[in-house]
């Protein structure tokens, strides 16, 4: 055995008394130990990553021996030896990845998994709108119904809701943050709607959430009847509200969705608890539990991290009456570029009668409904469920680009001020930067990177300046770590022969730079937390809040997000479910276990109230909208919309369209920089505060003296100088000369329009090398101007001096001379002509200038 590290200072925590080695090995968790003695560890146990979870269980008294022979077979097993008694050997094998589990016992086969091509993906439509990802959604859920074998075969949405007949869905929310699964329930009634003309009345019975600024969120966009704090107190008969008011817990719920917490289950959290250890996470567990005993709602969701306790969780549902599966799913699977693995369970009441039967009349109330082919009731059903996910699947087919703002947006303004605001509490103090310095020397060492900082340029405790299209004033805000884990990263592609300023890559800044802080690939996301620095490299910022929730699925441009800052978004969208996914969950689960809705125990509405019923909105109001009170007492008066006067002449208005350009980054949509400096070799411009250091430099930036105008007082002027109708004619007079139908040959249209050429002059014909006809320009005319339309479609190129020929070449060309000159296909000589026509008459309207002198608002500007 190699001798690798003898661990001496190692810092243990032992729940018990160490009995014995062995038990010493499997209890203790390993959780200070010295940098270079985790990295050799993690490098010889073949991992990626720092030892995390895995963790050896060593103790001060021991030392840490590995098998040459074992770690070759890429299988490294520790043995963990007692120095004074080298005969007490155990073998403590590094954790393992857990083993699938054995399918369930239905006697459902669901169809073979499918794999997306890459040609496939490419003939996918770019979907960036959520709504329109779950109008896709919903059309091809439909089409499942027709499938033969499909996992929803037989079961449409659009039957669904006829048979509910405006009967309302009664669901309620807990912990689920941005309320993705109301989100995503609005956007499939929303789709049904608009494709069939059925709809779906969904009631939001309450929600349960403790952090105070989502309260306020929840409040604000969806307004729900009640608003619980606190999970725990859920499985009494009253509970708390969040103003502080104790209200009786209903019942009487379809579906309910539940996003528990995963501290105690995340494998960043070095002191994990266990599900019955009465942890945060055990304990929002129990408290939905117990509510879940007592009021049997049919249709249980869960979300949460992988690595949480699921076979446990089943268990725990099967003692319920609950019979209960899991699935591992991925955001980036689902409409949106995004890594997020999540786990989601579907828990069915294997007790509930079939109310549907009975509503309809089709079989006596407290027939057991959703028996599979086995006998065990909802067994089938779980294992259609788990097939419908994968058939519903759609890889993204938009970039992370489509779910970005423009730079320039208000609201990507806004949070770059709040995100470059230094609290001037927080000091930036050489420790910060002390504690992880050797880390990243180490990494640049053992990587081979060098010792250079390509990216940012900064030196310790000195200035830092990224990219001219950085967000400088972001950087100034970070610390010596993060700035210096840009570089790094940077560095590392720079290596692999890629830019990282010419791709669309997020790097996790918050991560140390021995974990794993870059994108998988470009153009995806990788999984955004709530304490996440998201650097985007073409961007030279960081993603701002309400990218993160669009990275989510959620639509921003639906919700009032007046109160939230970007730190409080981006913890929204980090603990948030996405919407397609739990979208899909709720929607298969709907189709499938249709039969023990408790929806179908309510009086049928009658048909006015059935059409009127609308769907659940981002207010928590239905489609139908009361009149606005007092409408009766408003006065009518005409709208003025042309302006006194005239404006100056069209140049003075173009002089200030230039003046109101923005001329850095920096400036946003609306302010002007009075410190604005232009490069005299290439016309670069850029703010000395909002830009002060940043690469390629310039040498000779000289201030800007131009007059520059605010943007909001040039939209007003610019306003009041445009007619209300502009009408452009005259520009179609070529379009019933252009062929319709014609073939263009070859080379025809870039000669016709050459300069050159003149539109198809007399030319001398001779034979190229190989006995070919070939045209023999004239001698080169006097310079011409060249036009727009030589511009667009380019110049000939010179004819280069043919190469001298071989003699048995020679003798080729001069057979090929004799023989009789090649037929010109009549149908192209036709197109020929046709496209000489059109291009005629083009390079007739192209003499044809429209100047404007002045203009008056009100007037209507004809051509």
């Amino acid at each position: 055995a190699l001798v690798v590290a003898r661990l001496p200072l190692l810092e243990c925590f032992y729940r018990g008394v160490a009995a014995d080695v062995k038990a010493l090995c499997e209890r203790l968790v390993l959780v200070s130990v010295n940098l270079g003695e985790r990295a050799v560890l993690s490098r010889l146990l073949g991992s990626r990553r720092p030892l995390g979870g895995e963790r050896l269980a060593v103790a001060a008294p021991w030392c840490v021996k590995f098998d040459e022979r074992k770690l070759l077979r890429f299988d490294p097993v520790v043995k963990v030896v007692r120095r004074e008694d080298s005969d007490a050997v155990f073998e403590a094998k590094p954790r393992l990845k857990p083993k699938k589990r054995a399918a369930l016992g239905s006697g459902y086969k669901p169809l073979a998994k499918k794999r997306w091509s890459a040609e496939e993906i490419e003939a996918l439509p770019v979907l960036v709108k959520p709504q329109q990802m779950f109008d896709d959604m919903v059309t091809r859920t439909e089409a499942q119904q027709a499938c033969k074998g499909a996992a929803l075969e037989g079961r449409s949405l659009e039957g669904l809701a006829r048979e509910l007949a405006g009967r309302p869905l009664r669901v309620a929310t807990m912990c689920s943050g941005t309320e993705s699964p109301l989100l995503a329930l609005d956007m499939i009634c929303g789709a049904l709607k608009a494709q069939s003309g059925q709809s779906i009345a969904v009631e939001h019975v309450f929600s349960c959430e403790i952090e105070p600024f989502k309260q306020a969120y929840i409040e604000r966009n969806f307004a729900p009847p009640l608003l619980f704090r606190d999970i725990r107190e859920l499985g009494d008969e009253e509970a708390t509200t969040a103003y502080g008011a104790t209200r009786p817990v209903p019942g009487e719920v379809d579906v309910l969705i539940a996003g528990t917490s995963c501290v105690d289950y995340s494998t960043m959290n070095n002191k994990q608890k266990k599900i019955d250890e009465k942890g945060e996470s055990g304990q929002t567990f129990w408290g939905m539990l117990a509510w879940v005993k007592r009021t049997r709602p049919s249709i249980v969701v869960q979300e949460n991290v992988c690595s949480a306790p699921w076979e446990e969780m089943v268990g725990y549902y099967a003692k319920e009456g609950y019979a209960a599966t899991f699935l591992r799913v991925d955001t980036k699977n689902h409409y949106i570029p995004h890594t997020r693995t999540r786990i989601y369970l579907l828990a069915l009441d294997t007790h509930a009668p079939n109310r549907r039967a009975a509503a309809l009349g089709d079989a006596p109330m407290g027939e057991a409904g959703g028996a599979g082919e086995s006998g065990v009731v909802g067994e089938e059903e779980l294992a259609r469920w788990e097939a419908a996910i994968s058939e519903l699947s759609c890889p993204a087919s938009s970039s992370l680009e489509a779910f970005l703002l423009p730079t320039d947006d208000p609201r990507v303004h806004t949070a770059r001020e709040d995100l470059s605001h230094i609290d001037p509490t927080k000091q930036r103090g050489v420790v910060d930067w002390g504690r992880c310095e050797t880390r990243h020397q180490r990494a640049r060492t053992d990587e081979e990177l060098g010792a250079k900082r390509p990216l940012t340029q900064w030196v310790s405790q000195g200035h830092c300046a990224g990219p001219d299209f950085a967000w400088h004033d972001w950087f100034k805000s970070q610390v010596e770590r993060v700035v210096d884990l840009c570089d790094i990263n940077y560095l590392r592609l720079a290596r692999e022969g890629q830019d990282a300023n010419y791709k669309t890559l997020v790097w996790n800044l918050s991560q140390n730079v021995d974990r794993s802080t870059a994108s998988s690939r470009p153009g995806v996301c990788p999984c955004l937390t709530p304490n996440m620095v998201p650097y985007v490299t073409n961007r030279g910022g960081p993603i701002v809040g309400p990218e993160v929730l669009a990275l989510q699925g959620i639509p921003v441009d639906d919700l009032l997000l007046t109160r939230e800052n970007n730190d409080q978004m981006a913890d929204l969208a980090g603990n948030a479910m996405s919407s397609t996914i739990v979208g899909t969950c709720i929607l298969a689960a709907l189709l499938l276990s249709r039969d023990t809705l408790r929806a179908f125990d309510a009086p049928k509405p009658d048909a006015a109230a059935a059409g009127a019923g609308g769907l659940v909105t981002s207010t928590g109001s239905s489609e139908t909208q009361a009149d606005v009170a007092g409408g009766l007492a408003m006065a009518e008066k005409p709208l003025a919309l042309l302006g006194e006067g005239g404006v100056g002449p069209l140049a003075q208005l173009l002089a200030e369209a230039a003046g109101s350009a923005r001329m850095c980054a920096s400036e946003g949509r609306t302010r002007v920089a009075s410190d604005i400096v232009r490069c005299a070799k290439c016309g670069t411009t850029k703010s000395k505060s909002g830009c002060p250091e940043s690469w390629p430099e310039h040498v000779d930036m000289a201030p800007v003296t131009e007059p520059r105008t605010p943007p909001r007082e040039f939209e007003a002027k610019l306003a009041a100088a445009l007619p209300m109708v502009v009408t452009l004619g005259g520009l179609g007079c070529a379009d019933g000369m252009r062929p319709a139908g014609a073939l263009l040959p070859a080379g025809i249209e870039a000669k016709l329009l050459s300069p050159t050429r003149g539109g198809g002059g007399d030319e001398d014909e001779d034979e190229d090398e190989e006995g070919a006809p070939r045209r023999k320009a004239k001698a080169k005319p006097a310079a011409k101007k060249v036009g727009p339309m030589d511009r667009l479609l380019g110049k000939k190129k010179k004819a280069e001096p043919p190469t001298p020929l071989s003699p048995p070449r020679r003798a080729d060309a001069a057979a090929a001379r004799k023989s009789p000159p090649r037929q010109r296909d009549t149908a192209s000589s036709k197109d020929e002509a046709l496209w000489r026509g059109w291009a005629a008459a083009v390079k007739a309207l192209e003499r044809e200038r429209f100047t404007y002198a002045e203009a008056t608002r009100g007037e209507s500007w004809s051509v």
